[in-house]
């Protein structure tokens, strides 16, 4: 594994952030985060426009998947 977070891959880096020292460092990001005074109301305008912005859902009727799947690929 390397040495700093920097000059890892993307696979030793999730691997890095399963140990304890990974999992000690997000938590403590993540506190510092929360305690920030603009942190609930970025978070609350970010969820709003994400749900203002999302699409109405298609649902898939019986004997559709098959051309959806296809659709995914095109």
């Amino acid at each position: 594994m390397a040495d700093d977070i920097e000059s890892m891959t993307d696979a030793e880096y999730q691997a890095w952030c399963d140990t304890p020292s990974g999992v000690a460092l997000r938590h403590r990001l993540d506190e510092i985060e929360r305690q920030h005074p603009a942190y609930e109301a970025i978070v609350t305008h970010i969820l709003e426009q994400a749900f203002k912005s999302q699409e109405p859902l298609k649902r898939i009727q019986k004997g559709e998947v098959r051309d959806w799947l296809e659709s995914m690929l095109d």
